[in-house]
């Protein structure tokens, strides 16, 4: 593994990246985490999912900003996408970032939840909704609803997520 993007420690067997410990997980052990959760809670595992996601965006954005001092919000989020996509998370791409009305697209190409032939008649990539959702409220500092609006595991060619202020709410 580069030294660029983390530290293998054999002598303890710990990974360390940005100052945290982290672990590798294959794509075949978090499908199987996906289902296992969807066998025992239903959809309430879709929740479980996206919650843990919106967790995960938050704090590894604060973690970002600890890092990566002197970003501008969208340097934030093509940072984060960028170091997302560099650790297999699939190839991450800010599509359109419209900070003025918190209009947001990400784009995810190969996403882990939706890759080995694994198909969905819904978008089922709850995490990285949940964690682009995190990333984006942090950086914002406003409360945001995101949405999966394309899903490769539905057939489309990538999976896309829309962020914006909630309906009952304005753009500042």
């Amino acid at each position: 593994m580069s030294e660029i993007l983390g530290k293998f420690n054999e002598t303890g067997g710990s990974f360390t990246y940005l100052g945290m410990d982290w672990v590798m997980v294959s794509v075949d052990a978090l499908q199987e985490m996906v289902r296992t959760t969807l066998e025992i809670f239903g959809t309430g595992a879709h929740v479980i999912w996206y919650l843990i996601g919106v967790s995960a965006g938050k704090s590894f954005t604060r973690l970002t900003k600890e890092v990566e001092e002197g970003l501008s919000h969208e340097g934030f989020l093509e940072h984060i996408a960028k170091t997302l996509s560099s650790t297999g998370w699939g190839k991450m791409q800010i599509v359109s970032f419209d900070e003025s009305n918190l209009e947001f697209k990400v784009r995810v190409v190969n996403s882990p939840f939706a890759r080995n032939g694994l198909r969905s008649e819904t978008p089922s990539c709850f995490y990285i909704k949940g964690f682009v959702k995190g990333a984006l409220e942090e950086i914002t500092g406003k409360k945001l609803e995101c949405t999966e609006t394309m899903c490769k595991a539905k057939g489309d060619p990538y999976c896309e997520f829309h962020s914006h202020v909630p309906a009952h709410t304005s753009p500042p």
